[in-house]
């Protein structure tokens, strides 16, 4: 009876290895039999191209394939096939399919068309990443050729510009962050801060909160050269500063200080003078300790905040350099934008004196909004709010009403 027992359980734990690992077909004689199960099973096909004597395939067989993650997700996904490009049926169709590497992964649809493919061994993540794009792909001979060509390494700038702005949002590769940075890598290092640029940056903003990314640098370049947020420049700025607000609420309700303080470092990179620059870390730590809802934190950040953003504030300075920035920005206009206006450039300069209103007032509506009112804080207000309203009422570029009313509306609290 033991000894039953004993089997019973090595039963189970074999059927419980095999459950987290890949569930390949075995008893195929032919490709057109794994296509007929695929229809039946209404799946996209996965291939797992092999050779005895292949040690990354023995690696992934080892190491990926087994893994729990990895089985569930191919599992439910596709037909998976293990095909050994030197046996059987395998040979002629590794062949057919121009197999030249190993492990080679093809993935098709049910009428056994390529819809994509990767080469060699990789971690989990990895491997994961390609098996969920290859599930939202479908077949076009035009992309297999493009994706063939990108596989193979041997393209040019000009080629990748025109695939990465060629495909739709749903179906970006997971490796759209690589190939951005491939293809900055091939560009001049002039060319870096041109609009055909910045629409491959666009594709996939984010990377750019990487310092060290090309993607980072030749946004940096851009920002710097058109020092006002319109047109091409516009929509990375917003999803950048969008991102950037997003981790620091994260970073906040996390208490992550080490965060906080990554985060100003990536912003000072977009700030031209040291009192924007001081002003916007002023600005982070009193979004950040809100998030936190520590009114303590807040209540001294918030008292910092002003002191810095306008104590020394020499506004006469301030708005002399910015004249002479929108002077700039105008005749850039002519050239970069023709067309343009100048009023239409006024609206769209970012003015430090109208952001450090707008932040200003950010801060009180997230001091309401959690609650964080402290007597400390209705004090700094009473004291800088009247302060705030005069120097943006002061500014010679443009005026918002609706930071105005915000203004007089908070001056009631």
């Amino acid at each position: 009876m033991r000894k039953y027992h004993i089997f019973g359980i090595l039963l189970m734990f074999t059927f419980t290895l095999q459950a987290q690992s890949i569930q390949f077909i075995s008893d195929a004689k032919s490709w057109n039999e794994v296509l007929l199960k695929a229809k039946a099973a209404n799946k996209k096909v996965f291939v797992d191209v092999y050779t005895t004597w292949c040690g990354p395939c023995k690696w992934m067989d080892a190491e990926v394939f087994n893994k729990k993650e990895v089985a569930d997700y191919y599992n439910s996904t596709f037909i998976n096939v293990k095909v050994d490009a030197e046996k059987g049926w395998g040979t002629a169709f590794a062949k057919t399919e121009g197999v030249d590497a190993y492990p080679t992964y093809l993935f098709f649809d049910q009428n056994g068309k390529v819809i994509y493919n990767a080469k060699g061994s990789m971690p989990v993540s990895k491997f994961l990443m390609e098996g969920k794009t290859a599930a939202v792909q479908s077949y076009n001979e035009e992309d297999v050729q493009k994706r063939m060509k990108l596989a193979s390494g041997k393209y040019d700038a000009d080629f990748l510009y025109s695939y990465l702005t060629s495909i739709p949002f749903d179906k970006r590769p997971q490796d759209i962050e690589q190939l951005i940075e491939k293809y900055l890598s091939l560009v001049p290092e002039d060319s870096l801060g041109s609009q055909k640029v910045n629409r491959i940056i666009k594709i996939n903003a984010p990377v750019i909160l990487d310092e060290n990314s090309l993607t980072f640098k030749a946004f940096l370049k851009q920002y710097r050269q058109y020092p006002f947020k319109l047109g091409f420049i516009d929509g990375t700025w917003m999803t950048l500063r969008s991102k950037l607000k997003t981790d620091l609420a994260q970073a906040g309700k996390s208490r992550n200080d080490q965060q906080l303080e990554k985060l100003i470092h990536l912003n000072s990179f977009f700030e031209n003078d040291g009192y924007a620059k001081e002003r916007e870390a002023n600005y982070f730590r009193c979004m950040y300790y809100a998030f936190a809802n520590d009114s303590i934190g807040l209540s001294k950040a918030f008292k910092r905040f002003c002191s810095d953003a306008y104590s020394g504030l020499d506004t006469a300075k301030l708005y002399a350099e910015e004249k002479a920035t929108l002077t700039k920005m105008q005749d850039l206009s002519k050239t970069v934008f023709p067309g343009l206006n100048s009023e239409q450039v006024k609206k769209t300069f970012q003015s430090e004196s109208i952001r450090t209103y707008s932040e200003f007032c950010e801060i009180i509506s997230s001091c309401q909004q959690y609650k964080l009112l402290t007597k400390d804080i209705r004090e700094s207000i009473k004291l800088w709010i009247q302060k705030s309203i005069d120097s943006y009422r002061g500014n010679p570029i443009s005026v918002n009403s609706y930071f105005e009313k915000l203004g007089e509306d908070i001056k009631k609290i």
